[in-house]
Parts: structure tokens; sequence; C-alpha cells
């Protein structure tokens, strides 16, 4: 159950990453009607843009975003969790179970 209730406004979200994703599922949970700004989507964003529960403009630069009830932004530069953030390496020390060392 959403916590808030937005039923008939008219939302968007700007991004289609997966905190996007769940922004838009938590929109559509509360009634309103969402539109996702963004170059690319998530599988998930793009699974509701292909059954038509979610609409998508690629561009920011033809979204008018003041038409909008509710716009939510993503925070910028912040990670998303399954992100590779860098590469290392790992070294294993001593042995697991059945390890005669």
């Amino acid at each position: 159950m959403t916590p808030f209730d937005v039923t008939g406004l008219d939302a968007v979200v700007v991004g289609g990453d997966t905190r996007a994703a769940a922004q838009v599922a938590a929109l559509l949970d509360g009634g309103a009607t969402v539109t996702v700004v963004a170059p690319e989507l998530t599988a998930t964003i793009d699974d509701l843009v292909g059954r038509g529960l979610v609409r998508w403009i690629r561009d920011e630069a033809e979204a008018d975003l003041e038409r909008f009830d509710l716009v939510l932004r993503g925070r910028p530069r912040a990670p998303e969790p399954d992100r590779i953030l860098d590469v290392g390496s790992v070294t294993l020390v001593g042995g697991g179970p059945g390890d005669p060392g």
C-alpha cells in the first residue's frame, strides 16, 4: 500500500534507472498517471511503457515539466546499488569446509 494518495495527479519521473522504477511503481500504486523522462529505461519501466501503463519521453528538452502536478528527480551522481564502482582483486585466505590444510 502506498503511504500517500496521488490519485488523479499527473506525475513525471525524471530518469529511467532502478530508483526511478521504484518511484514509478509507488506512483502507479497511489493512483497517479505517470510519465517517465529518460533517454534509456530499465526493463521494468520498459515493460510498463509497452503495456500502456506509463508514458515515455526520451528527451527532457521535449518534456514540459511545468505542466505536471508532481515532478520527481533523481539524486545527481548517486550510485546505483547494482552498479560496479571499481574493479579489484580478491585473495582468499584459509580454506573452506573440507580443506585439509
